[in-house]
């Protein structure tokens, strides 16, 4: 009973890791375009 608990553990862990990673490149991912999209905006409104 207690390998399941064990198993049951590591598998939770495994997920929020991946998660997390999951999340901060999606967080990067966004961080790398802002820029792009706040300087097309900039551009649009100084013409």
């Amino acid at each position: 009973m207690q390998a399941v608990i064990a198993l049951i553990g590591i598998a939770t862990r495994l997920i929020l890791s991946a998660g997390l990673i999951y999340v901060l490149l999606k967080i990067g991912k966004v961080l790398d375009v802002l820029p792009d999209i706040l300087s097309k905006k900039y551009a649009s409104e100084n013409k």
